[in-house]
């Protein structure tokens, strides 16, 4: 560049402003001014690339004369540098930021899970312990009955909604427990039981002879996930019947991989809705919600469930005869398989409710009135008067005095939790 014009480095935009007009001024000045001071403006390689330039001006004086200096730099890789350097920084701000957010709202929606359910387990509770009368009339026991019915499908809509919340923020962990399949699926029939008979539907559920009894999974999460299917199934059914069959697709030493059907002789699925069954903010069809009710979220959280299990889940329909919903799980076999299975499937939930030692000393600590109400009518029945504490303090208190052989207790309370 020595010897050359500057206008070599000066992009268009820049000698379009007269540049070589200004040179010419400054030079014919009779007393040009003394330049000293640093700035940067866009410039063009010898490829014609836009460039940053840095140029440092100053001057210097002989024989009565000022000369001004010019120092030009190219900075374009200095200032790149620069910026990553500040869109890493102002990027790790953001993510604390949003660490910060997801956290706070992850506690809002405990405290909020736990504040919601709180009445809502008190209403379902005293309406068990009304429904025990035998004085009431047929029509009270309708009422009580619609009373739970609506709390119970209340207390589903919050669970969804917490159980998305948590989906999305990845909260949500699949656990590793041993469990028994038949016994898993006592729950899901007890509860769907009479929604079928009240429909006049036949609900069958059957397991393959060749099915592992004993594995390791989230015992839970599967229940939640059958239930979701066996209840939609049971909704969209007018007639017939609806099955949950269990089959062994494969197995090792270490590994089985099941398969659940769910099946039914309802209303089926229309081939338009079926891409965005699964979709969690979108229902097969939105017309459907008025006259069946629901979020429509059961299916997407089931689907997120489901693969958490590292399993899939798919379907099958056709529209006026039906539907067959089958999940796809592979489980860890437990050291429990290698035990007969006589003694695990004649041991009933009954015989556990039934057995209660009422010269138990139980410690029953919360600050909700109304859990208390209901535990302490709830131990009473089974011969139990149980002391009381209010919070995580006086339940201290209470177990420094004496000694307890249980103690109920709730997480979230005044004082000490």
């Amino acid at each position: 560049m020595l010897g050359k014009k500057l206008d070599l480095i000066l992009p268009d935009f820049v000698k379009g402003r007269k540049h070589q007009s200004y040179v010419d001024t400054y030079r014919k000045s009779p007393s040009p001014r003394k330049m000293k001071h640093d700035f940067e403006f866009k410039g063009i390689d010898r490829s014609g690339n836009e460039i940053l330039l840095e140029i440092k001006l100053n001057y210097f004086e002989e024989n009565n004369e000022t000369y001004s200096v010019a120092f030009i730099n190219d900075i374009t890789d200095k200032l790149v540098v620069e910026r990553m350097k500040i869109e890493a920084e102002e990027q790790k701000a953001k993510n604390i930021l949003a660490e910060a957010s997801a956290k706070n709202k992850q506690q809002f929606l405990a405290n909020m899970s736990h504040e919601i359910r709180t009445p809502m387990n008190g209403i379902i509770g005293l309406v068990d312990i009304l429904s025990q009368d035998e004085k009431l009339s047929n029509e009270q026991r309708d009422y009580i009955s619609t009373i739970k019915i609506s709390s119970l499908s209340l207390l589903n809509i919050i669970n969804d909604v917490l159980d998305l919340s948590k989906l999305e923020e990845g909260k949500m962990k699949i656990l590793e427990m041993e469990f028994n399949v038949e016994k898993t699926l006592n729950n899901p029939y007890e509860l769907y039981q009479s929604k079928a008979r009240e429909k006049k539907l036949n609900l069958i559920f059957e397991i393959n002879d060749n099915v592992c009894k004993h594995l390791i999974g989230d015992e839970h999460r599967l229940k939640q996930v059958l239930s979701n299917l066996i209840s939609n199934a049971i909704k969209f059914t007018y007639n017939g019947s609806v099955k949950l069959r269990v089959s062994k697709l494969s197995s090792n030493t270490k590994e089985c991989k099941l398969r659940y059907d769910v099946s039914d002789t309802g209303i089926g699925i229309s081939i338009e809705y079926k891409e965005r069954l699964f979709d969690t903010y979108k229902q097969g069809d939105s017309s459907l919600t008025k006259q069946y009710s629901g979020t429509g979220l059961g299916l997407g959280i089931s689907k997120n469930i489901v693969d958490l299990f590292g399993g899939t889940i798919s379907f099958q329909s056709e529209y006026g005869k039906g539907s067959n919903f089958y999940v796809e799980i592979p489980f860890k076999i437990s050291k429990a398989t290698t035990t007969t299975t006589t003694t695990t499937t004649t041991t009933t939930t009954t015989k556990s409710r039934n057995y209660v030692d009422n010269s138990l000393k139980v410690l029953l600590v919360d600050d909700k009135q109304v859990n208390l109400t209901v535990a302490k009518i709830m131990l009473k029945q089974m011969g139990i008067d149980p002391v009381v504490a209010k919070n995580g303090q006086d339940a201290i208190d209470e177990i420094v005095k004496d000694d307890f052989d249980l103690v109920l207790m709730d997480i979230q309370m005044p004082l000490m939790n």
